[in-house]
C-alpha cells in the first residue's frame, strides 16, 4: 500500500527573519513568541531553543509545555495561557518560574488564597473571543484584588481579538478601544495583538 509521507524543514534563519519582521511591524512593543502544540508543529524544544533570550517571551497552552520550554530558555518568561486548574498545576508554575494566565475566579481565588508574592501573573479579559477571560464590565472587580502597589509590576493585562484576519478595521479598532479603556486604570502593562493583528493600522492608533 502507498503511502504519502510530509515534512516540515525547520530554517532557523527563517525563524529569526520572522521575529525580525515583527519588532519592525511593531517596533515599540515586546513580542511573545507562541510556541504551543509543540510549535504548531514545528517542535517546541528547537524553536525555543532558535529564539531563545531572543524574544521578550514564550506563550505555551499548558504547564506542561511550560516545563518543556524551560529546558530550553531558564531567562525567558515563559506565559501558560491556560493557566492552571488546581494548587498542583499553581505549585509546578512557581517551580518553573512560569507566569499562568488567570482567566476565571477560580484561577483567581487559587492564585490569591495561596499568598505567593513572587510569581508574576496575567489577567485576560474577554474583548470578544466569548472563550476566555473575563468580562469587560466586570473585570475591575477581578483587578481591584491585585491592586496594592507591589503587584503592579508583576501583572499584565491581555485581550484577544476575536478575528483580527479581519479586513474590517473598525471592528478591529473597537475592541482595542474597549480593551484599553478596561485596563488603562489598572497602570499595568498590557497584551494584546498577535501575529495577523500586527498588520492592522487600527491596532496601534487606537
Amino acid at each position: 500500500m502507498n503511502r504519502a509521507w510530509s515534512w516540515a524543514e525547520i530554517d532557523s534563519r527563517a525563524l529569526l527573519h520572522n521575529l525580525h519582521r515583527v519588532r519592525e511591524l511593531a517596533p515599540r512593543s515586546k513580542v511573545a513568541a507562541v510556541v504551543k502544540a509543540n510549535a504548531y508543529g514545528h517542535g517546541i524544544e528547537l524553536v525555543t531553543r532558535v529564539l531563545a533570550e531572543k524574544v521578550d517571551a514564550f506563550a505555551v497552552a499548558t504547564c506542561a509545555e511550560g516545563i518543556q520550554a524551560r529546558k530550553q530558555d531558564s531567562i525567558t518568561p515563559i506565559w501558560v495561557l491556560l493557566g492552571y486548574g488546581d494548587e498542583g498545576e499553581l505549585k509546578t508554575c512557581v517551580s518553573h518560574h512560569l507566569t499562568p494566565v488567570i482567566a476565571s475566579e477560580h484561577q483567581l481565588n487559587l492564585w490569591t488564597s495561596a499568598g505567593i508574592e513572587s510569581m508574576k501573573v496575567i489577567i485576560e479579559l474577554d474583548i470578544g473571543m466569548g472563550r476566555m477571560g473575563f468580562e469587560i464590565q466586570e473585570s475591575s472587580h477581578q483587578l481591584t484584588k491585585l491592586e496594592s502597589d507591589d503587584d503592579r509590576g508583576r501583572t499584565l493585562v491581555l485581550g484577544h481579538f476575536p478575528a483580527a484576519e479581519s479586513s474590517n478595521f473598525t471592528e478591529i479598532s473597537e475592541a482595542s478601544r474597549r480593551f484599553s479603556n478596561a485596563s488603562r486604570s489598572a497602570g499595568r502593562s498590557l497584551t494584546l495583538a498577535n501575529s495577523a493583528a500586527n498588520f492592522s493600522p487600527s491596532v496601534y492608533s487606537s
